[in-house]
């Protein structure tokens, strides 16, 4: 049996330490007009001002080392930083992420769901991360979202925390995580969350899933090549799949390319960023849509772990589980 996993909350991805180099330009936005070659990087920009990563790069410190002088979140400047850079009121979303962030602190100490749990460490490498995705600036209003692999949340609960336009599906295969869920969206964005407790590739082959949604949310679930076959039967054409990627991303995109001329998806552009306390970029993928997915996809799980479109798992250093 396969089981995506999500690996934000089990394999810590690795980002970087501090602010991009002084005298790094801004990126230009990018041409949508044709599809780049396998390999090429294309930039969704301008990044914003500031996008999580440590106001003081030169200490080469890591959040949660002291915690906050605080309970909650109301006052952490990296956190309302990058709120407004989004163009969003943090008085708006921060008692709502706050309560979420209470909830999976309580989880964590009956078991392992996180290894972040102290509050600074959920505001960067939980909260700010997710959140990355929402720095793509064309998400249709009221989108219909689903997020695959969601485990605890990640990174659905706080994007549609901020964004109450959207309605969510978070699917997640784990019956303990999915109970989770299931108070979670009650207590932080009731009447627009649903869980989904099945797994991905019997998911996207029911009528209620299959090519119904504008945005796939993924944050690590899996290698590229088993990502792409996973989420994109879930979307309409013209949709999009929104990628979390850790620091292999440019290898990840050269080796999407002959799964998505199979499933009818294109490579977009990347959105590069880096956290606090890390030494490395991370990238959000984006993919477009362009025909619906053949029938025959995803496969069952044996044959997606066997062949995986375009490469061997290893190929991406991680585990399948």
């Amino acid at each position: 049996m396969f089981h995506v996993k999500h690996g934000g909350m089990r394999n810590v991805r690795k980002s970087s330490p501090g602010p991009f180099p002084s005298g790094r330009e801004s990126i230009a936005p990018t041409e949508k007009t044709s599809t780049p070659d396998a390999g090429e990087i294309r930039t969704s920009g301008p990044r914003p001002r500031h996008s999580g990563e440590s106001r003081n790069p030169e200490r080469g410190e890591s959040p949660g080392k002291g915690g906050i002088s605080a309970p909650g979140l109301q006052g952490d400047s990296d956190l309302c930083d990058f709120l407004t850079s989004l163009s969003l009121r943090p008085d708006s979303c921060i008692p709502t992420l706050d309560r979420y962030r209470e909830m999976l602190q309580a989880e964590a100490r009956k078991r392992n769901i996180t290894k972040y749990t102290n509050p600074q460490e959920i505001i960067h490498y939980h909260f700010i991360d997710s959140l990355q995705v929402l720095r793509w600036p064309h998400i249709p209003h009221n989108a219909k979202v689903i997020d695959i692999g969601t485990g605890p949340g990640l990174p659905g609960i706080p994007c549609a925390i901020v964004r109450p336009d959207w309605h969510i599906s978070l699917l997640e295969s784990s019956k303990r995580d999915a109970e989770f869920l299931r108070v979670t969206v009650e207590s932080c964005i009731p009447g627009r969350g649903a869980v989904v407790h099945l797994r991905a590739e019997q998911a996207a082959h029911q009528a209620d899933y299959r090519a119904g949604y504008d945005i796939v949310l993924a944050r690590a679930v899996a290698p590229v090549a088993i990502l792409l076959e996973l989420s994109l039967p879930f979307l309409k054409p013209g949709g999009f799949l929104l990628a979390h990627r850790g620091a292999s991303f440019r290898e990840d995109i050269a080796l999407s390319q002959n799964g998505l001329s199979i499933l009818g998806g294109k490579y977009m552009e990347t959105i590069p960023y880096r956290l606090r306390g890390r030494d490395r970029d991370h990238a959000v993928l984006v993919f477009r849509q362009e025909r619906l997915t053949d029938l025959r996809y995803p496969r069952n799980a044996s044959r997606i772990r066997k062949s995986p479109l375009g490469g061997s798992p290893s190929s991406t250093g991680k585990s399948l589980g």
